[in-house]
């Protein structure tokens, strides 16, 4: 009993093929065969079955089970039986019987195949993949979050921008209202009440943008953090109060460049993506380069045999048309009594083990150049080599975005730091101007600008 292990399979839904030597079946597969008979056989001599025409009639049946197994073995245990056997020879001692015999074969790969590590690729791969996946949704999964995080910082940024637009018009508000009490008692010109209130216009012109860039962006965010949020009057209508600000810390902390790197590579799922991809073609890689050995198969099958029935009463004919000429009943071998009865009889014999078959050999098969399988290996090799350059691109961008991303923070604390002071001499600079505005020495376009 053999059967062949097609090299393929189906994986997370879809078929597979994979090059290299050919994987095992590792569930046991269980046949049974059954099939009716009736077999008509011209002789030529009659001298041993005594007709010129020999007619065969049974009933067979078969079943079994066959397991492989990483190591490259494969075992098969059958048992077939032809029942009820009839022939019209009247030469046969018992006529009709039953035969049956129980076979256990076991198959080792000793060249190709053999190896444990080859024949499992499928399954590590299987598993690599289920984890490739884990880390996809895991990348996804950072991918919203960072996505939901900026977006919720540039609510909380356009709201301090509002702030601020709020903060100016209030103070083009009561400087409107200050010239027009100095207007009313004369101490300044009526141009700069108009002044002043083109100045409060707009101020709250940038005001109501800024609210508006507000709301936009707060159904964005609303967008994000809910499924059906924009067909729910409530989340329209529903405001996002940010509880964060900025908190800009006194001095950055300083870390290493080299331990940065180190944080990132662990972090990022891709990288431990590329990794698995590289482990993977070197699972496939070595399965074909396996597939580039001899194929040497040593094999041993053990089998019982049995045989039991009745007594033949199949009479001689008279004359020699259509019988065997020279044939007499006392010619006719009185049947053995060890092989009289029935069924039970041929299953005593089998498991008595009174009829055994023992063979054991080896088969060589040696491909000669084998060129399909040699491209199959280049073509693996390329692949391999391509997804380590890839391996490597991928960890010099992750360096070279760290060494990047923390020349740019420290450019924007310079620039932090700058605005700060900027930001101070610009209030002493503005209450200088008040001062002087209020004394009478500069104008509203001093103050303004």
């Amino acid at each position: 009993m053999t059967s062949t292990n097609p090299q393929q399979g189906v994986l997370s839904g879809l078929n597979v093929q994979l090059a290299g030597t050919s994987i095992p079946n590792l569930d046991p597969q269980v046949f049974v065969v059954g099939q009716f008979a009736h077999l008509t056989q011209i002789e030529t001599a009659t001298n041993i079955t005594g007709t010129n025409f020999l007619i065969n009639q049974y009933r067979s049946a078969g079943y079994g089970i066959q397991k492989g197994f990483l190591t490259g073995t494969t075992v098969s245990l059958g048992m077939s039986n032809q029942l009820a056997v009839t022939q019209n020879s009247p030469a046969n001692s018992v006529n009709p019987f039953s035969q049956g015999n129980l076979q256990l074969g076991i198959q080792q790969n000793l060249l190709q195949g053999f190896r444990p590590s080859v024949n499992n690729r499928a399954i590590r791969v299987a598993k690599n993949q289920l984890h490739v996946s884990d880390l996809a949704f895991q990348n996804q999964v950072m991918t919203t979050i960072a996505n939901v995080v900026s977006l919720y910082w540039d609510l909380v940024s356009f709201n301090e921008y509002l702030k601020v637009r709020q903060q100016t018009l209030e103070l083009d508000t009561n400087l409107y209202h200050d010239n027009q009490r100095r207007a009313e008692l004369g101490a300044i010109a009526p141009i700069d009440i108009i002044q002043a209130e083109a100045e409060m216009k707009s101020a709250e012109q940038d005001v109501t943008n800024a609210q508006t860039q507000v709301l936009q962006q707060e159904m964005i965010l609303k967008n994000v953090l809910t499924r059906n949020g924009v067909d729910n009057l409530e989340i329209i209508n529903a405001r996002l109060i940010p509880t964060d600000h900025f908190d800009v810390p006194a001095q950055e902390q300083i870390r290493p460049i080299q331990d940065l790197i180190t944080e990132a590579m662990a972090n990022r799922p891709d990288v431990e993506q590329s990794s698995i991809g590289l482990e993977d073609a070197r699972i496939n890689m070595r399965g074909t380069r396996d597939a580039m050995l001899p194929q040497l198969t040593a094999f041993a099958n053990l089998q019982n045999n049995g045989l039991a029935g009745q007594p033949n009463t199949v009479p001689f004919p008279s004359s020699t048309t259509g019988g065997a000429s020279g044939f007499t009943g006392s010619q006719v071998t009185p049947p053995n009594p060890f092989l009289l009865g029935g069924y039970s009889t041929v299953l005593s014999q089998i498991f008595s083990r009174n009829f055994p078959n023992y063979t054991v050999g080896m088969q060589l098969n040696i491909p000669i150049r084998n060129r399909s399988t040699q491209a199959d290996f280049v073509t693996d090799q390329l692949n391999y080599r391509q997804s380590q350059i890839q391996d490597k691109e991928l960890r010099n961008n992750i360096k070279l975005n760290v060494v990047n991303s923390r020349t740019a923070l420290t450019q924007a604390r310079a620039a932090y730091e700058n605005s700060v002071q900027a930001r101070q001499l610009q209030d002493q600079t503005l209450a200088g101007t008040r001062r002087k505005y209020e004394l009478g020495t500069a104008s509203i376009i001093d103050l303004l600008t």
